[in-house]
C-alpha cells in the first residue's frame, strides 16, 4: 500500500511539474518570435478541409506589426452583410483567394474585397453598384480555389469571378497540404501526428509525452527549397496544370467570366522597383500563360509597383509577409480602372438573372458548407 501510494503520489507530482513546465504545442502561448498570425476559428470542413467558423470573434497579432480584430458571418466569411442569390440591380464580383483575400493585419475595410469595392462604386462610371464577396482562408491553395469557385457560383450568382493567385506560395501550399495533412483542433490547424494524442493530452500531459514513441504516423518535415533546381520547378508545374484548367472551366459554358489577379510577393516587389520589370518568378510564367489559352483575363499589377510613390516597406508589414492597409489600397486602385476598362461599366455586361431584389434582412442565408 506504501508502494501503491508512493508511485500515485510521484505521478500526480510529476504531472503537475509537466503541466507547469510543458507548453501546449497548439493551444499553448505562440513563438513571441514568430513571423506571422497564429490562425484561429478554424473547422473541419468536407470540401477543402477547413474554413473560419461562422459567427467567430477574434482578434489577428503580431507584436510590432499589427493587432485588429475580425468577425466571421454566418456564411463563413469576413464580411458584414449576407449575401443571397439574387442582387437584382447590383454587379457583384466573388473574390476568391488565401489570407490576402481573407486580410491577414489590416482592418476590413482595409481588405482588397472592401477597398475594391468603394473604388468600383466611388468612381461612379458604372451602370450599377457593385458588390465584392470576398471568400478568402489562410493557406489556401490552387485547388482550393477550384473548389470554392466551385461551391460559390450557384449560392451567390456572381456576374464576375475573380481568382487572388499569391505568387508568393500559392503555386506550392496545395501540394505541401496533400503531403502533411492537417485538422483543425480546438479552432487551430495541427498537424495528424499531434492530433493522434490530443484526447490523451486533454487528461494526462504525462501520458501524452510519454505515449508519443507509440504514435503510428511519421513525423513529416517539408520545407520549400530555397533554391529548387529545374526539375522541381517544372515537376510543380505539371501538379499544377490539372488545376488551372479545372479552375478555368468552374463557371461552365454559360457562367461568368473568370479573371486572374496576380498578387506579388516582397522579393517580387523589390525586383520590379529596381528596373527589372520582366521579372517572373518560375514557374508562374506558365500558369500565366495556361490562364490566359484557356480564356481567363489576367491582370498582373507591374505598373502599380513601379510607379508606387513610396518605399516598398511602407506596403507590406515588418514581419509578416502580407499586404499593409496601405499596400492593399495601392493595388485596389490599380486593379478598378483595369476591371471597368476590360468588363465595361457592369463589369459583366449585365446583371444576371435577379428576380427580387436582396435585402440584408430577408435573404437567404446559405451554408458555404
Amino acid at each position: 500500500m506504501l508502494l501503491a501510494g508512493g508511485l500515485c503520489a510521484g505521478l500526480v507530482l510529476a504531472e503537475g511539474i509537466c503541466r507547469l513546465t510543458v507548453s501546449n504545442p497548439i493551444t499553448g502561448p505562440p513563438d513571441p518570435d514568430r513571423t506571422s498570425w497564429r490562425v484561429e476559428g478554424l473547422v473541419n470542413d468536407p470540401l477543402v478541409g477547413f474554413s473560419f467558423q461562422p459567427g467567430f470573434s477574434g482578434r489577428m497579432s503580431l507584436p510590432g506589426d499589427y493587432d485588429v480584430p475580425f468577425r466571421i458571418s454566418p456564411q463563413g466569411l469576413r464580411d458584414d452583410r449576407i449575401f443571397g442569390p439574387t442582387h437584382e440591380g447590383i454587379t457583384r464580383i466573388l473574390l476568391v483567394g488565401d489570407s490576402f483575400v481573407f486580410g491577414v493585419g489590416v482592418e476590413l475595410q482595409d481588405t482588397l474585397g472592401a477597398l475594391l469595392e468603394s473604388t468600383l462604386n466611388a468612381d461612379g462610371s458604372g451602370s450599377q453598384q457593385v458588390q465584392v464577396v470576398p471568400v478568402g482562408v489562410p493557406s489556401y491553395g490552387l485547388d482550393d480555389y477550384t473548389k470554392l469557385v466551385e461551391r460559390w457560383i450557384p449560392l451567390v450568382k456572381p456576374d464576375l469571378v475573380l481568382v487572388a493567385f499569391f505568387s508568393g506560395n500559392d503555386m506550392l501550399d496545395y501540394d505541401l497540404k496533400a503531403r502533411d495533412k492537417r485538422v483543425v483542433i480546438e479552432g487551430r490547424l495541427a498537424k495528424e501526428r499531434q492530433a493522434w494524442s490530443w484526447g490523451l493530452r486533454k487528461y494526462s500531459v504525462l501520458a501524452h509525452l510519454l505515449l508519443q514513441r507509440f504514435n503510428p504516423l511519421e513525423r513529416i518535415e517539408i520545407s520549400k527549397p530555397l533554391h529548387p533546381t529545374p526539375k522541381d520547378l517544372a515537376q510543380e508545374y505539371r501538379s499544377m496544370q490539372p488545376w488551372i484548367a479545372r479552375l478555368a472551366a468552374a463557371p461552365g459554358p454559360d457562367g461568368p467570366p473568370l479573371a486572374v489577379w496576380l498578387l506579388s510577393e516582397k522579393f517580387t516587389v523589390l525586383k520590379l522597383r529596381s528596373g527589372d520589370t520582366g521579372y517572373v518568378p518560375a514557374p508562374l510564367g506558365g500558369v500565366i500563360s495556361d490562364f490566359r489559352r484557356l480564356g481567363c483575363k489576367v491582370f498582373e499589377p507591374v505598373q502599380a509597383w513601379v510607379e508606387a510613390p513610396d518605399p516598398v516597406s511602407r506596403y507590406f508589414f515588418i514581419k509578416d509577409a502580407h499586404y499593409s492597409a496601405d499596400g492593399t489600397r495601392l493595388l485596389a486602385h490599380w486593379l478598378a480602372p483595369q476591371l471597368r476598362k476590360s468588363f465595361g461599366p457592369p463589369l459583366a455586361g449585365q446583371a444576371r438573372g435577379s428576380a427580387a431584389a436582396e435585402t440584408m434582412t430577408d435573404a437567404p442565408q446559405p451554408s458555404p458548407r
